[in-house]
This record gives C-alpha cells, sequence and structure tokens, in this order.
C-alpha cells in the first residue's frame, strides 16, 4: 500500500502543466477507433492514466492496433463501426467507471456477446441507470443483482432509437446512449434537465470533419487541486499552462470565483472544438458560500477539493444536489467528512451534500478510501495544517495523475511517497 507524507506549508510559484483530459481521452480513444476516417488516427497529450490504459487495453483486445510514436502522442488503428473483433478475454478495465459506461454503449451493439468487469471498487458502483435506458433501447445485458459488474452483454441485438431523459446529469451514461445510438435505426433524443459535459458531442463533430489529430488539452480536474492549493497557500502565484475550459466543466472556476478566489485565464485557445487557456491563480482569502445548485454538475469530480477550499474559508459552505459523490470511487459525501472532521474541521453531512465551517486544520492521519481525488485533495491540505499530514491508501492516485506526487512538488507542495507495508 502506498501512502503520501505531506509536510506542513509550502507555497505554489512558477508554472506547471497537468496530464491530459481523462474524460477526452476516454472518448477519443474509442470514438477515433470507431468512427475516424483515416486508417491511422492519433492522440496528442493523452492522459496514460491506469483508467485510460484500460480503455485502450479493451479495444486492443477487440482487434484495435495502437503504437505510442513519442513519449506523449499514441497512434490507433481506425476499424470503423463494424470492426471490432469478439474478444478472447473478459474485458477488464480496472478502477475505470467511465471505460465500463462507455464501452457497454459500444458492446450493447456488436454481432458477439462479450462480459466486462473491473476491479472490487468498480463492482461495487450501481450500473443500473446505465443497464436501463441500454435495455430500452433493445440491449440484452445481466448484471449481478441487475445492476453490478460483471455485465454480460448479448451479442446480435438490433438497436432501436430511443426518447430518454437523463434522471439526474451523468455525461457517462449519455455518452453511451451517443454511442449506442450511432448502431440504432432512428435517431435517439436525450433531454438533460441540467447540462452536463459534452466532450462526446464535441469529438463526434471534430470526427465528422474528418479530424485525425486530436490535441487534448490539460485535464481542469487534475488542474483543480492546484488551483484550490494555490488559493489557500499564502503568498502564492501560481501558473497552470494549456488547461481545458470548456463550459461544462468549469464550474470549479465559478464556485471559486464566488468565494473570492484570484483566478485569471489567459491565452485562450481552441482545437478540435475544445478550449482550453493557461489559468494564473493567486492566494486570496475565501468566504463560506451556499454553492449555486445549478453550478454542482459542472464540478461534480472537484467538489472534493472544493471542499477542502470551503475548510479554509471564513464562514460556512454548503454544497446540496451533489447525491451523485456518494456513488463515485467511494462514497465522497462521507469519506471527505470523515477525513475533515479527524483534522479538525466541523462538517455537517447532509443526504446530498456537506456543509463545511472554515477553521483551522491541523493535521494527521487520514483515510482517502482508495479514491484517487480524495488522496489528492488531502495532501493540498497540508499547505495550511498545522502538522504533517498522511495520506494512507493513494495507490489509486495513478488512475488519474500517475506523476501527481512529481507536479505537485514542483509545484511547491513539500511531499513525499512511500510504500507502507500492512
Amino acid at each position: 500500500m502506498k501512502a503520501y507524507i505531506v509536510a506542513s506549508g509550502g507555497v505554489f510559484r512558477g508554472t506547471i502543466r497537468v496530464p491530459g483530459d481523462k474524460s477526452i481521452t476516454h472518448r477519443a480513444l474509442i470514438m477515433g477507433a470507431l468512427i475516424a476516417k483515416d486508417p491511422k488516427f492519433r492522440l496528442h497529450n493523452w492522459l496514460q492514466s491506469l483508467d485510460c490504459i484500460a480503455t485502450l487495453n479493451a479495444l486492443q483486445a477487440m482487434g484495435v492496433e495502437a503504437e505510442q510514436i513519442n513519449e506523449y502522442s499514441v497512434e490507433i488503428s481506425c476499424v470503423g463501426l463494424y470492426g471490432l473483433q469478439k474478444p478472447g478475454k473478459i474485458l477488464d478495465v480496472g478502477n475505470s467507471g467511465t471505460a465500463m459506461r462507455l464501452l457497454t454503449g459500444v458492446l450493447a451493439a456488436q454481432k458477439f456477446s462479450s462480459v466486462i468487469t473491473g476491479d472490487t471498487s468498480l463492482r461495487k458502483r450501481p450500473m443500473r441507470r446505465l443497464i436501463e435506458p441500454l435495455m430500452q433501447m433493445g440491449a440484452s445485458i445481466n448484471a449481478v443483482d441487475h445492476q453490478y459488474a460483471p455485465l454480460r452483454i448479448q451479442g446480435n441485438q438490433q438497436l432501436q432509437s430511443i426518447n430518454y431523459e437523463l434522471p439526474i446529469p451523468s455525461a457517462q451514461i449519455k455518452s453511451a446512449i451517443l454511442l449506442a445510438d450511432l448502431y440504432a435505426c432512428g435517431n435517439s433524443t436525450i433531454t438533460e434537465l441540467q447540462v452536463c459535459r459534452n466532450h462526446t458531442e464535441i469529438m463526434l463533430h471534430a470526427l465528422g470533419r474528418g479530424s485525425t489529430d486530436i490535441f487534448i488539452p490539460g485535464d481542469i480536474s487534475s488542474a483543480a487541486f492546484f488551483i484550490v492549493g494555490a488559493t489557500i497557500a499564502p503568498n502564492s502565484h501560481l501558473t497552470i499552462k494549456n488547461v481545458g475550459i470548456n463550459p461544462t466543466r468549469t464550474g470549479i472556476i465559478q464556485i471559486l470565483r464566488l468565494m473570492g478566489a484570484n483566478i485569471v485565464i489567459q491565452h485562450q485557445r481552441e482545437s478540435n472544438g475544445e478550449l482550453s487557456a493557461d489559468l494564473v491563480v493567486s492566494y486570496a482569502r475565501l468566504k463560506g458560500i451556499t454553492v449555486p445548485i445549478n453550478l454542482v454538475p459542472n464540478a461534480i469530480d472537484e467538489l472534493p477539493v472544493l471542499l477542502l477550499a470551503a475548510a479554509c474559508a471564513t464562514g460556512i459552505t454548503v454544497i446540496r444536489g451533489a447525491e451523485e459523490l456518494r456513488y463515485k470511487e467511494s462514497d465522497r459525501i462521507a469519506v471527505m467528512a470523515q477525513g475533515l472532521t479527524d483534522l479538525g474541521i466541523k462538517v455537517i453531512v447532509l443526504a446530498d451534500g456537506l456543509a463545511v465551517e472554515g477553521g483551522q486544520i491541523i493535521g494527521g492521519k487520514v483515510e482517502s478510501a482508495g479514491d484517487h481525488r480524495i488522496a489528492m485533495t488531502f495532501a493540498m491540505a497540508a499547505l495550511v495544517a498545522q502538522q504533517e499530514i498522511i495520506i494512507q491508501d493513494t495507490h489509486h492516485v495513478a488512475t488519474s495523475f500517475p506523476n501527481f506526487a512529481a507536479v505537485a512538488e514542483e509545484a511547491g507542495l513539500l511531499i513525499c511517497e512511500e510504500s507502507v507495508y500492512v
């Protein structure tokens, strides 16, 4: 088991880069293989994390060829919508909920049958909201207790279009339906009560225009840890280069600005329909707010580190409408509440969120529950802690940010990573 040991203090200065966007990388790998018009398709600045490699491995098991052409780019073969081959094994996507949901949308339409599974954590995450709309389209999917992986997908099913209203904002469910609809008779209509990530739609447009080179911006979910870190650590002034600022992903910036954060967006550009920019973040005194509920879906992955910002703000911050956090890699509401409490912060747990009263972070030992975003959040807490913080069970950080400790140390965090034998 790995752990982070982070000394108290530190100042964020200079310029850093974060890895490529995880959501875009998953979609580019899958859709590039199925839709791109050229025999070969290149992804630049793709995220080489365990989650995205799981997606690539699953595609390779179905006949997609891939070649790493340099440190940052990969070239994959384009097999077309009907070019996937029956895998000779169960598809194991590890800890990646995105891979499971998106690939299930594709597998539901294939001529061959397949089984997709994941690690112990992923097999505990409910998939009913994925299975139900796909079965309404005509898919045949068997799951443990009707909602848990492994998912057994029967091939040779003729899918039909669907008119579907997403019960909660979920870009992964929306994307699974869109991918399945590529094979369906008719055209599906998906209604969102609240707008969620639109990377799939943007990627479909880019590939429809014949793009064969996709340049992936830095992941704002990874940048969020450094945005908050530079905001809460006195005397900090940090530039984060080439961060994706898709409007469906910038809830974290909007919320932090409402709290008083100093975040400047510079050098905005566009590539393949996705916006990116350099973010310049300086220390600011934050105030507690009631987070507008309409901003929550577009900051859902960043809410753990936003709770750290709340712990450093004056007054009380209330986040509602975030029940989805209970069904991530961990129950993020419960785990964050326990961790903040262990660090000396007053927290009230709500059914769909948290109320956090700003205070002094003491330091000590916290449990990440094997959740990558929680581990990175508590590492940032050491910037303002009275004592060092030890974060246990950090090996899953590699699912989204393999070089987190190195980038954090470059920025100014006093962090070391150790193997702990239990």
